[in-house]
């Protein structure tokens, strides 16, 4: 694995370089003081992953991770924060950077990190070479994995976009670029849909209480599942009940 340290304080630049090369002998390690150096290794040369600090001179370490997405797709980032650069980690990180690393930054979490990272590689050429193998397959074996996971978890609020990259070890930007183009939906529409689908079932077919069929289809805020019903089928769940059972006692007479 080839990774790139880029820091403009030198000690810790050269401290985290030192220490990645003493427990990674077969891993080679780059160094750069400011995103514009880092931006020229890139250019020359393939590299796994990207540990930057989030605050430098010059290009910093947020404007180096979009240049690492747009032009390096491949390229694991993961930022080093202080807290008071915290939030800008975290919103990173839902646009596609990796991870962060809190500072002052001990040896534990830099290998744990980089072992997750080395792990998210090794599973991610898996997931490549199996894809690769199947070119007959009209929808991406990752989706299919997805719909089939959304398909037994849907009720659960957790369940998001994140946790489905995290589950299958992907880039949550990719998976979300990926699940659009195979289905035509974004993860969104498609979770809602199925969601909304399942409480339609359950609203015909049971006699549960609103907020019962509420929590069983993932929500856990019964007004706004009412609000999201009625937005999607124009009406609330309620006349949907009611006019379900109105049609029924025609079709009966």
């Amino acid at each position: 694995m080839n990774i790139l340290v880029v820091d403009d304080e030198p000690f810790v630049l050269s401290s985290m370089a030192r220490l990645i090369r003493s427990q990674y002998a077969s891993c080679e390690v780059e160094e750069a003081e400011d995103g514009e150096g880092a931006i020229k290794i890139l250019q020359r040369k393939n590299i796994d992953l990207v540990i930057t600090d989030i605050r430098m001179p010059g290009m910093d370490g947020l404007e180096l991770a979009s240049n690492i997405s747009v032009n390096h797709p491949s390229t694991v980032a993961v930022l080093l924060t202080g807290y008071a650069e915290f939030d800008y980690a975290v919103a990173a990180i839902r646009q596609g950077v990796f991870d962060y690393l809190l500072k002052p930054i001990s040896k534990e979490s830099l290998m744990q990190t980089v072992e997750r990272v080395k792990h998210y590689l090794t599973q991610r050429k898996v997931q490549d070479g199996i894809d690769k193998s199947k070119p007959s397959d009209s929808t991406h074996r990752l989706i299919r994995s997805s719909l089939e996971w959304i398909a037994e978890q849907y009720a659960s609020p957790e369940l998001t976009l994140a946790s489905i990259a995290e589950k299958y070890f992907v880039n949550p930007n990719y998976l979300s670029g990926l699940f659009k183009s195979e289905t035509g939906l974004t993860f969104t529409q498609h979770l809602t849909n199925y969601r909304l689908e399942a409480a339609k079932q359950l609203l015909r077919e049971t006699n549960l209480k609103i907020y019962e069929i509420c929590e069983k289809a993932g929500y856990t805020d019964q007004a706004y599942f009412s609000r999201l019903f009625k937005a999607v089928e124009g009406m609330t769940p309620y006349e949907y009940r009611e006019s379900y059972c109105s049609l029924g006692d025609e079709h009966l007479k």
